[in-house]
C-alpha cells in the first residue's frame, strides 16, 4: 500500500555538514527508495519542508508517465564501472558495471593498503549491464576500492564502509 512521512518542522540540518538521509529501506538493506542522500535529492523529489508529506506507494498516480529509459536495450561499446550505491555503505554495496565486448574482465575489491580482499568477477561476461551486491560484513570499517579491468584498461571507484 502506502507509507507516508510527514515532517512537522524542518530545521537547517546542514549547518554542521551532517547531511540527512531520507528514504525507506528493506529489512535486509538490499532494496529501497531514496529521497535525499548527502544533500542530493533523487530526481523529481521536492525539497524537505515543514508540513511536507513524502508518500511511498506501490501504485502509480493517475498522471504517471514512465521515462523512456533508453539504456534498457542498448549494448555498451566498451566497459564502464558505474558509481557504487549506496556510498558510504553498511554492510552491502551495489556495484554496477557495463560490458560491451567479449574480452576477459576482472572485478576486484582492494583495501586502503592495496591488498586484494575479494574477487567479484573474473573471466568472460555476458554483454550488457550487470549488478553485484558486495557484502562486506566480515571486513572492518574503512576505505575500499573496486577495480574493473580488461586488457590494459582499468577503472576504479572508492567505497566507504561504515559500521
Amino acid at each position: 500500500g502506502v507509507i507516508e512521512f510527514q515532517y512537522y518542522s524542518i530545521a537547517d540540518v546542514d549547518v554542521t555538514k551532517n547531511y540527512s538521509t531520507v528514504g525507506i529501506e528493506s529489512p535486509d538493506k538490499n532494496d529501497g527508495l531514496q529521497v535525499l542522500f548527502n544533500n542530493t535529492y533523487a530526481l523529481g523529489a521536492a525539497a524537505l519542508d515543514s508540513g511536507r508529506v513524502i508518500r511511498f506507494t506501490t501504485e502509480a498516480p493517475h498522471n504517471y508517465v514512465p521515462s523512456l529509459n533508453l539504456e534498457v536495450n542498448m549494448i555498451p561499446t566498451g566497459f564502464a564501472l558505474h558509481p557504487v550505491y549506496p556510498n558510504p555503505f553498511n554492510p552491502t554495496a551495489t556495484i554496477r558495471f557495463s560490458v560491451g565486448n567479449t574480452d576477459l574482465y576482472s572485478l576486484h575489491v582492494y583495501d586502503i593498503t592495496g591488498r586484494l580482499v575479494e574477487t567479484l568477477a573474473d573471466g568472460h561476461l555476458k554483454l550488457g549491464t550487470h549488478e553485484i551486491v558486495w557484502n562486506a560484513n566480515r571486513h572492518s570499517s574503512g576505505m575500499y576500492f573496486v577495480e574493473m579491468h580488461s586488457g590494459s584498461i582499468r577503472e576504479s571507484r572508492k567505497m566507504l564502509l561504515l559500521k
